[in-house]
């Protein structure tokens, strides 16, 4: 028994660890295994593959990188004390966007107008606006999800909410060279 080589154990051990290391970068930073899949995947056979995907992400250049090669140092130590094979693909790594603060502005008073009472976030999901943001102005407007549900399907959000949001882009788009 001690001498099976159970690629399901080591990438268990990989993804609780995966949990911890953005703290040890920045307070804006995530890691997510988000999918795993297990070969032969079989009730009674001792998985001797694992692909899984690691979702990292942080709104500075610096900590992405940092956590980036941080998750890789990690998977490549874990597959060394479970005397696995580890093999690593990266298949992109995209530097954020900075909304400009003109643009902040101007959503900020759209929301004003209409008693909307702003909050600012940063996102560090792969919007449209990271890659147009190149070519021109860029903003984002997010309206509430229900339990703080986002990417997933639990989200959800009240139609109020939703008009709301519909509201806020017509003002701001109406009023874009007012503000």
């Amino acid at each position: 028994m001690q001498d099976r080589k159970d690629a399901l154990i080591a990438a268990s051990d990989f993804v609780q660890q995966v949990k911890q290391l953005p703290r040890e970068i920045s307070s804006s930073a995530v890691a997510t295994v988000g999918r795993l899949n297990v070969f032969p995947n079989g009730v009674n056979v001792i998985p001797g593959k694992i692909e899984l995907l690691v979702d990292v992400r942080d709104i500075k250049t610096k900590h992405l990188n940092e956590l980036v090669n941080l998750v890789i140092d990690t998977g490549r130590n874990v597959a060394k004390k479970h005397e696995i094979k580890c093999s690593i693909i990266e298949s992109t790594r995209s530097t954020g966007i900075k909304i400009k603060k003109d643009m902040q502005n101007k959503i900020e008073k759209s929301m004003n107008s209409l008693g909307i009472e702003p909050t600012f976030l940063s996102s560090g999901a792969s919007h449209d606006s990271l890659i147009i943001g190149k070519y021109i102005p860029v903003g984002m407007i997010f309206i509430w999800s229900i339990d703080g549900h986002s990417h997933n399907p639990k989200q959800r959000s009240t139609l109020d909410d939703c008009i709301k949001g519909i509201h806020l882009l017509r003002t701001l788009v109406e009023k874009f060279n007012e503000n």
